[in-house]
């Protein structure tokens, strides 16, 4: 006779599961969190390292796919990691976004702003929407290539003018983890490449978050 069925037994150790989980979690996120702190300084020590630009683009991503790109955006895209100006009415502009901001509200220019978004522009308006229609290739059934055109072309044109980064990076991984771990080094290497070549790109509001 058995005392505890298939779905109950499931249950308790779905439940036991979560104990440990949460135990490990907590006693091991301090560990991570002061990682991830120490890469956001060597990031910053020097932002025009090619390597520190990459790093950050691939720590960014790779945080991003965790839900957790807050933590690295807010120091360098609206903190002081990312930089920071004083304008003449002597107001300090902390963060890369911020000051691509500033720099486009006031008509001014300034060297280096907008180097740790540039990539996410040229991902969505090229990259992605170029991928889209690569996969939506590989279906070698010509019905099947015909059903899914108007739902490869609505993803492509929905990345050039809305982006969809995230769903497409978890698109990836589902489907190949060696391609989203490429991705990721290609988004990383980018980022380096703009940088080294003085290409930076960004949007054209002119709100500052403070």
């Amino acid at each position: 006779m058995q005392l505890v069925d298939n779905d109950l037994w499931t249950l308790v150790k779905i439940f036991l599961l979560a104990i440990v989980a949460s135990v490990l979690y907590s006693n091991g996120w301090p560990y991570v969190y002061n990682f991830l702190q120490d890469m956001f300084s060597f990031i910053s020590s020097d932002a025009n390292n090619p390597v520190n630009l990459l790093v950050y683009g691939m720590l960014d991503k790779v945080l991003s796919f965790c839900n957790m790109s807050a933590m690295i955006r807010n120091q360098f895209w609206y903190g002081s990691l990312g930089g920071s100006i004083t304008t003449i009415a002597g107001q300090t502009i902390q963060g890369d976004v911020n000051i691509f901001a500033s720099v486009l509200n006031s008509g001014t220019t300034y060297a280096t702003a907008g180097r740790y978004i540039t990539p996410y522009y040229a991902f969505n308006l090229v990259v992605i929407p170029v991928a889209c229609f690569a996969l939506g290739r590989i279906n070698s059934d010509k019905m099947e290539k015909r059903k899914t055109r108007l739902t490869v072309l609505m993803l492509m044109v929905f990345s050039m003018f809305g982006g969809f980064s995230l769903p497409f990076e978890i698109y990836l991984f589902l489907l190949s983890p060696f391609l989203y771990f490429a991705y990721i080094a290609l988004f990383g290497i980018a980022m380096a490449v703009y940088n080294s070549l003085g290409i930076y790109l960004g949007f054209v509001s002119s709100s500052v978050i403070t």
